[in-house]
């Protein structure tokens, strides 16, 4: 796992932050687990490009994944690449406990899917040539159309894909296998602690760091403070941790 932000650094400076705000308490060290665990979650599901940041007239939200260079480095640390085999046509959508790669590892629970591709081979002059092709898709509404399409039905050289319920459909049936880009569930943060004189303190063994870059503190902090009531503006949080660093 990266090095991301450091779980006892984080609890220090939103207390730092709940403290100079005067607009909320601080939580305690299972309360503090539970919370920094959802913003996290949030924090995640919105650089994804959450369905609640779409609008009417506006289908895609102001803030997705790759839709800049600097939404797709928060995001790195829980991106996988994992080759997955097709099974009667299908491909299971990771689960964290149940679907395999293609080497029998378990793969990570499944947030959001960025690409699928497959690997198409060709003979050229002789030779095999491996050939990679993107694979789409399609809406519901566009399936049954593409699926009896004489022009724009599917091939092994343009593929398309059905969501289900636990899969991806594949069309055509008998790829092989397919190289699954997607965003996983970050590992669940921990603050561990003894205690000392009847106060919890900091215990880095058994700790877990949060699972995103350095960079990202403010933004989580701010998802954080807002469970606790403490909503800030970007100015406030910057002033307050200019501060605290001092």
């Amino acid at each position: 796992m990266a090095k991301g932000i450091n779980i006892n650094d984080f609890k220090t400076f939103t207390e730092f932050l709940a403290k100079k705000s005067g607009k909320g308490d601080y939580a305690t060290p299972s309360q503090f687990n539970i919370l920094v665990n959802r913003a996290l979650v949030e924090f995640c599901k919105r650089d994804n490009g959450s369905k609640s940041m779409y609008a009417p007239g506006r289908p895609i939200p102001p803030v997705s994944y790759e839709k800049t260079m600097d939404i797709s480095d928060d995001l790195r640390y829980i991106k996988e690449v994992r080759n997955m085999l097709v099974v009667d046509g299908e491909i299971g959508i990771p689960d964290g406990s149940t679907v395999t790669d293609i080497n029998g590892a378990i793969c990570p629970e499944y947030i959001h899917l960025k690409s699928l591709r497959h690997y198409y081979y060709i003979q050229v002059a002789g030779k095999f040539v491996t050939k990679e092709y993107s694979i789409k898709v399609v809406p519901e509404m566009e399936l049954g159309r593409r699926l009896v399409s004489p022009v724009n039905g599917p091939t092994k050289m343009f593929p398309i894909a059905q969501q289900l319920n636990s899969s991806f459909k594949l069309y055509p049936a008998d790829l092989q296998y397919v190289v699954m880009d997607y965003t996983r569930y970050p590992v669940d943060a921990v603050w561990n602690y003894t205690t000392t004189n009847g106060r919890p303190v900091y215990d880095p063994t058994g700790s877990v760091d949060i699972e995103l870059p350095k960079e990202c503190m403010n933004e989580l902090s701010k998802i954080y403070l807002s469970y606790l009531g403490i909503n800030m503006r970007d100015g406030e949080l910057l002033q307050y941790a200019e501060i605290q660093t001092k």
